[in-house]
């Protein structure tokens, strides 16, 4: 073999090395850099779906806060309203449970436990026994545990005034080292009312909070409670001018509710009815229905909320209307939604059947709605719809062949109420 020869063979043996050394350094950089892009798609995806998870749970959360505040905006809740779902109407019809005092007492150590089914049944049992549950869920104040005592606070809510006797306990709590309990606490006083006049001086003290939403509670508990002291209508009026936005607002509505309103607080809670949380505009739409005819001004604004997709809104637009003496067919359109909601908080089908009852017999165009009510698949709907039709009288006579038909409905309790409806359609004469 010629030297030319074995040059270009040795040349050619070091191109082949070379060219394989360039190609498995580029399949190693191909390889990089594929990894690198998965790599950063999957961090990308990843940061997505975290910051959506985040938004699920935050709106989880605030939905938790204002089914939690809800409740300050009715008298009673109806235990047998909440039972709905796990009973037959019937059984729900019969009044308050008799349970002897182990019962309860076994109830009150039940709420206690970590199984939230279980508190939900434990907590329905003592709001069926009346107000005998009280001293049991007020001894629950004295637990160790946070979560146990904020549970024990919003039961007590549930039962307004029959709550007094908790009073003391309670007060004592608002100087808690934890914002929930303070708060709670303050919301519990405001809801049992007048007979909580002592916790006024500690309330006030209150409106000074390091934190802003215990102050808000504050606010609204010395309004809800009613008691016109100097000391309160001074600091609430200084509530006004502090930095957190919703401190002004509820310093506002809780001035509002002890009667020391003005022309510029009105206005002020006509603009905060459009208010993006909707927890804020329910409270500013219930005080100017309270206020009620020096702020017929707002009835215009509150109007077109009336067919807003969130029922406690639709409620309180309509009470508020009703106060401020406004036609009765936006009422009874924004009522109406509110009968088949069979999963919605207790008050809302409750409160919206019995405003329905003052206004139904002025909007006979509503007959219709409520014949198609007679077959819905919830007997409370059903019923709640003969009833409000048999308040119609003889105007309802369209409504009789459903009746009738109703008449043969699974449950008595349904055929009763459609009896009722018929004779008061037709009476026999």
């Amino acid at each position: 073999m010629s030297n030319s020869q074995k040059q270009s063979r040795s040349l050619r043996s070091w191109l082949i090395l070379i060219m394989a050394i360039v190609g498995i350094i580029v399949m190693i950089i191909g390889i990089f850099i594929h990894t690198l892009v998965i790599f950063m798609g999957v961090i990308i995806i990843s940061l997505g779906f975290f910051l959506w998870l985040q938004g699920i749970i935050g709106q989880a959360k605030r939905k938790r806060i204002g089914r939690l505040r809800l409740d300050l905006l009715t008298e009673n809740i109806n235990p047998y309203d909440a039972l709905e779902e796990m009973v037959d109407y019937e059984e729900a019809d019969v009044g308050r449970q008799e349970l002897n005092k182990e019962q309860i007492r076994e109830a009150a150590t039940v709420m206690q436990s970590n199984r939230v089914k279980d508190q939900r049944t434990a907590t329905l049992r003592l709001l069926m026994a009346g107000a005998q549950s009280v001293p049991y869920i007020r001894a629950s104040l004295r637990s160790g545990d946070p979560e146990v005592i904020e549970r024990s606070l919003i039961t007590l809510r549930f039962f307004g005034k029959e709550a007094s006797s908790a009073v003391e306990p309670v007060i004592e709590l608002l100087k808690s080292d934890r914002a929930e309990i303070r708060g709670q606490s303050a919301l519990l006083l405001g809801k049992i009312g007048s007979t909580a006049k002592t916790a006024v001086p500690s309330l006030i003290s209150l409106l000074q909070d390091s934190d802003p939403s215990v102050a808000r509670d504050a606010a609204l508990a010395l309004g809800m409670i009613g008691f016109k002291s100097k000391e309160a209508i001074n600091e609430l009026k200084s509530g006004q001018e502090r930095e957190d936005l919703q401190l002004q607002l509820f310093s506002k509505i809780g001035l509002a509710k002890l009667g020391e309103y003005s022309e510029e607080i009105i206005d002020d809670l006509i603009i905060c009815v459009g208010d993006r949380d909707p927890m804020n505009g329910i409270f500013a739409i219930q005080t100017l229905g309270e206020i009620g005819k020096p702020a017929k001004k707002a009835e215009p604004v509150i109007l077109r909320l009336a067919s807003h997709r969130h029922p406690a809104l639709r409620l309180i637009v309509a009470q508020a209307l009703y106060r401020l003496d406004s036609p009765p067919s936006p009422i009874v359109a924004a009522l109406v939604r509110n009968l088949p909601l069979r999963k919605a908080e207790p008050f809302i089908r409750r409160d919206s059947f019995n405003l329905l009852q003052k206004i139904i017999k002025n909007v006979p165009e509503v007959i219709p709605t409520l014949i198609k009510q007679l077959s819905n698949r919830d007997p409370v709907t059903r019923i709640m719809a003969a009833r409000l039709l048999g308040e119609l009288g003889e105007e309802a006579k369209e409504a009789a062949p459903a009746l009738v038909k109703m008449m043969e409905d699974s449950l008595m309790t349904c055929q009763y109420h459609a009896r009722q409806a018929l004779e008061k359609i037709s009476p026999s004469k």
